[in-house]
Parts: C-alpha cells; sequence; structure tokens
C-alpha cells in the first residue's frame, strides 16, 4: 500500500511524531506532505528540512514541503469589532481555526503522485496502538479517532487525525473553501461565541450537507501526551 502523510499548520513536533511513525504498519511506500507558517524556529524549507529529515524513520521520505508566512484572515463581514490578538476571543479562535484548514488545503495541493491512503496527523499527537493501513475500511472515505469527539449532535467528530481516500481527503480538504458560508450556518450568533462553531462543528456541517457517512475507526488519538511544542500557541494552557 502506498500512503501519504499531510501535516500542517503550526510546526508542533514532540516525541509524538517519531512514535506515530512506528504505530503505522503495513505500507510499501510512504510519503509526508507538509506545510507550516514559518516561525524563528523553522523560517523556510532549507532550515525545516535540515531538522526534519533526520528525524523520519527508515521506510518514511519527506516528499514535499511549504513553509510560507500565516497570512492574514480577516473576519467575514462581521457587526462587531474584533481583536484577533485577545487570546480565546471570536476573533483569535477565527484565525486559528481558518489558518487550520487554510494551511491544510496548502498541503493537499503539494501531492503529486497516487496514493491508495491519505493520512492526516498532527506532529504533537499519535495513536493509542499500531495499526496496519491495510485494515482500515475506507469503503465511506473517512475514518475518524473514536474519542476527543464534538460538535454536532448528529456528527460529533475529532478533527485531530483521519484515514481517507484520496476522494476523502478531496472532500476533507475543500471544507477551507465553504468555511466562512458554513459559520452563520451552523450559529447564527457567531460573533457572541466562538464554542458553537467550533472546527468540528463546521466539518459536521460539512459532513452532513454532502450526505457523507460518518464512520468511527476502532482506534484513539492521543494528543499533548508526549510534551507540548514551543511552536503551538495553546502552549500558555499546557493543553
Amino acid at each position: 500500500m502506498k500512503i501519504a502523510l499531510l501535516c500542517h499548520g503550526q510546526p508542533r513536533f514532540t516525541n509524538a511524531f517519531r512514535i506515530l511513525m512506528t504505530q503505522l504498519k503495513g505500507f510499501d511506500q510512504a510519503d509526508f506532505y507538509m506545510g507550516f507558517w514559518s516561525t524563528p524556529w523553522a523560517p523556510d524549507e532549507k532550515s525545516f528540512r535540515a531538522l526534519a529529515e533526520p528525524a523520519m524513520l527508515p521506510g518514511y521520505n519527506l516528499k514535499s514541503v511549504s513553509i510560507v508566512p500565516q497570512p492574514a484572515c480577516p473576519l467575514p463581514n462581521p457587526v462587531l469589532n474584533h481583536n484577533i490578538n485577545e487570546l480565546e476571543s471570536v476573533g483569535w479562535w477565527y484565525t486559528r481555526r481558518h489558518s487550520m484548514w487554510q494551511s491544510l488545503k496548502m498541503t493537499y495541493d503539494l501531492i503529486n503522485d497516487e496514493y491508495d491512503m491519505l493520512i492526516k496527523f498532527r506532529p504533537d499527537g499519535r495513536l493509542d496502538r499500531e495499526i496496519d493501513v491495510n485494515t482500515i475500511d475506507l469503503a465511506h472515505d473517512l475514518v475518524y479517532p473514536s474519542n476527543h469527539r464534538n460538535g454536532l449532535d448528529a456528527m460529533k467528530l475529532c478533527d485531530q487525525f483521519v484515514f481517507a481516500s484520496p476522494k476523502g481527503m478531496l472532500f476533507y480538504a475543500d471544507m477551507v473553501n465553504h468555511f466562512d458560508e458554513y459559520i452563520p450556518q451552523v450559529d447564527i450568533n457567531w460573533e457572541y461565541n466562538p464554542h458553537p462553531w467550533s472546527s468540528e462543528h463546521l466539518l459536521g456541517h460539512h459532513m452532513l450537507v454532502n450526505n457523507k457517512t460518518l464512520n468511527i475507526g476502532n482506534y484513539q488519538h492521543l494528543l499533548r501526551v508526549d510534551g507540548v511544542s514551543p511552536n503551538d500557541d495553546k502552549w500558555y494552557k499546557g493543553n
């Protein structure tokens, strides 16, 4: 089996990254595609490769990388004034969530080969067990973790990790193209409270309006159990 692993947004690497590589089994070829916002830790592709490639375990290849400045994320037609730099505010959460999906699409667009499976993961997360990727049933295109599920009552899911078919990842990455239109559909009063339109709410809505079947896998995703990266914008909370 030929797999592509997509990692994006903030370069929040911890020891979980190496553990995840040991947990995935059953593939013949595994290529990483990584798209991150530039940081002092890794301001460009050359500096990132110098840090990342020595950490790759045998059988894994860093196929393509994009390191760019994080773009501005203006709120969609706000009525209220919002300070995007105020921690936990509506503007802060909007920037954080939109940037996450924007960087995923940027990373998805790096793919220049055909794969049997695509895996979206975080470098500060891993699985709760070893998994043979050949045992993952992609009949419904996306297989989500069984834990950390949040969002709409009819479509509670975890957006931290997903096993996907090529068709499934195309759909998943396309969420950013509907991000702004989905927010008021999910919560008409979105400018007052960021929590009813979390990333999981929006992704669940994306699933529902496209008549997608929710498929929960027999695995869990463990986030930040191996430490917190200094490149994590939520480091101040430690969770």
